[in-house]
């Protein structure tokens, strides 16, 4: 969490340990990993001390389309859209893709869906 508002930690530290929601979505414009590593390891620890055996989902852009669970948050990234390249059109728009998050009884899923069909 990087910002010019200095109150942005405590504002999310309030909500988590507050909040009696089970979904729990945390967006970043960009890759968690490529944050201060000190600040991420803190908000991981203060996500894994306040929202216990909750549905926590943390998505943000990255270099490619990937999911991965690790010690009960789930990690989403996405993919910027890619530069275009004329030469090689179909292939450009095949790296496009899109999430799909699907809320029932029994829980969420998610999965990655391309824009362009080939």
């Amino acid at each position: 969490i990087l910002s010019s508002d200095s109150s942005q930690w405590e504002k999310f530290l309030t909500f988590i340990q507050n909040t009696k929601k089970e979904n729990i979505f945390i967006m970043f414009p960009n890759d968690i990993n490529s944050n201060d590593s000190d600040e991420t390891e803190i908000l991981i620890d203060r996500i894994k001390t306040y929202l216990p055996k909750r549905n926590v989902f943390i998505i943000s852009y990255g270099n490619e389309y990937k999911y991965r669970y690790d010690d009960g948050i789930r990690y989403i990234s996405l993919r910027d859209l890619p530069d275009f390249d004329r030469t090689k059109p179909y292939e450009t728009l095949s790296l496009c893709q899109y999430c799909v998050l699907t809320f029932n009884e029994d829980g969420i899923s998610f999965e990655f869906i391309p824009y362009f069909l080939k």
